[in-house]
């Protein structure tokens, strides 16, 4: 399997981190039973002084509650996941499995149970000293206190992290710095223009062997990897999902092509990632803001929060200049990206879904029009004004929308009275006045 695609994997995975714990409680237990075996009582005054079969007994206490707490663990989490689901979005529960702090936390409770009992199994037997070198015991005290003030955060985070506002708050922080990570990829770029495709070698196609989501291409090593004045063309984005025998990437070159060195550098992997995806942080925020907006849930103040946090990255995309198509090698050798999302795309995502589901919402259409506004001022301030256009295009259908709204007059005064504050209607009357002419 590609070495990116288990990264993932092991990311969003509730197993690897634990059993990592695991594995360091077993070595912990035996280096404690080894110094409990071959060390004596003297100098170590500063850890308890206990019978072995007080150890025996602390170590049976210390396994037997947390295997206990392990069960209140893992039924938080189960919620955490269940809720995420079915409040949110399933495609939220990403963001939820990897959580750092939530891997920690089960693996610092797993990893004082097995302590515990492998430390119990494999302590030797008991003497007629009257006190035993208590290297185990004081561990395992220890490892239980830090499992209690652990599970007390742990129960702090969960409780703050399935409030929607902390999910809504993450992802668009996620979607920001991922979108921030692509844009910089501009930095490598050598031409804003693809050149046409002309090379004389015969040209070797590297198909996909399973179904999946691209979930990263590594353009650099593709362009690094490959023979001196070959041509390298991505046929496939990130964040599509292709199926076995689809064309990945196409070469031309002189030298024989190893396909499965090719391969490597394209992960495909079971579920999309926003790591190089940002489009994908777009679509969950989307997805909750029309969960939110759904009759069976009802409410649209959730749509409003999305809609104005999804005002960063898209602002971020607006003012950037975006990254280059053609990357050049130094040996002369040529990497032609894939269409990019573009402005209208990303826009488009954002907005489109939330306005045909958001009839007679007036807090959601104020802040769509609070949003577009924001952002088209953002455009007109930067290198990129052409840029509102856009915008102002996803201004004019909303207002072909809110007309239908069957609401009182005053409230549609209140949606306008936003737009009149970055001078929409006037823009938009501008622009009709044009179409018109």
């Amino acid at each position: 399997m590609n070495p990116k695609v288990l990264v993932e994997r092991f990311r969003d995975s509730l197993f690897f981190v634990p059993s990592l714990y695991v594995f360091v409680a077993i070595g912990l237990a035996w280096l404690t039973n080894t110094l409990d075996s071959r060390v004596g009582p003297e100098g170590l005054q500063y850890l308890l002084q206990t019978s072995p079969s007080g150890a025996r007994a602390l170590l049976g206490a210390v396994a037997g509650a947390t295997i206990t707490v392990a069960g209140l663990v893992f039924s938080l989490t189960a919620l955490t996941v269940q809720l995420s689901a079915t409040q949110y979005s399933p495609r939220v529960l990403q963001g939820f499995l990897r959580d750092r702090f939530q891997q920690t936390s089960v693996g610092i409770v797993v990893g004082t149970f097995t302590y515990s009992l492998v430390a119990l199994a494999t302590a030797g037997p008991a003497s007629e000293q009257t006190i035993y070198a208590p290297w185990a015991a004081t561990v395992a005290t220890v490892l239980a206190i830090i499992t209690v003030l652990t599970i007390i955060a742990f129960i702090d985070h969960v409780s703050r992290r399935i409030r929607v506002d902390d999910t809504i708050r993450r992802l668009a922080v996620s979607t920001t710095k991922s979108l921030g990570g692509w844009l910089r990829t501009i930095e490598s770029g050598a031409g804003r223009d693809v050149e046409p495709i002309d090379h004389e070698s015969e040209s070797v196609t590297i198909s996909a062997t399973r179904a999946g989501w691209v979930q990263h291409v590594d353009y650099a090593a593709l362009l690094n990897n490959s023979a001196a004045h070959s041509l390298i063309r991505i046929d496939i984005r990130v964040g599509r999902f292709v199926t076995s025998g689809d064309p990945i990437v196409t070469i031309w070159s002189h030298e024989p092509v190893d396909e499965s060195e090719v391969r490597a550098e394209v992960a495909i992997g079971d579920t999309r990632s926003i790591a190089q995806d940002p489009m994908f942080g777009i679509r969950q925020l989307v997805d909750i803001a029309l969960r939110a907006m759904s009759p069976g849930i009802n409410d649209p103040t959730t749509a409003a929060d999305v809609i104005r946090h999804m005002v960063e990255p898209l602002q971020l995309l607006l003012v950037s200049e975006l990254p280059a198509r053609v990357l050049l090698g130094d040996d002369g050798t040529r990497l032609y990206r894939p269409d990019f999302t573009t402005v209208d795309d990303a826009l488009r995502l954002a907005f489109t879904e939330i306005r045909l589901t958001a009839s007679g919402m007036v807090s959601v259409g104020a802040a769509l029009v609070d949003s577009i506004g924001s952002l088209m001022k953002a455009a007109l301030d930067s290198e990129f004004p052409s840029r509102a256009d856009s915008l102002m295009r996803q201004y004019q259908l909303l207002v072909e929308d809110i007309d239908q709204w069957q609401i009182p007059d005053d409230d549609l005064e209140w949606m306008w009275a936003t737009a009149d504050r970055y001078g929409l209607r006037e823009r938009l009357a501008a622009v009709q006045a044009e179409e018109t002419a």
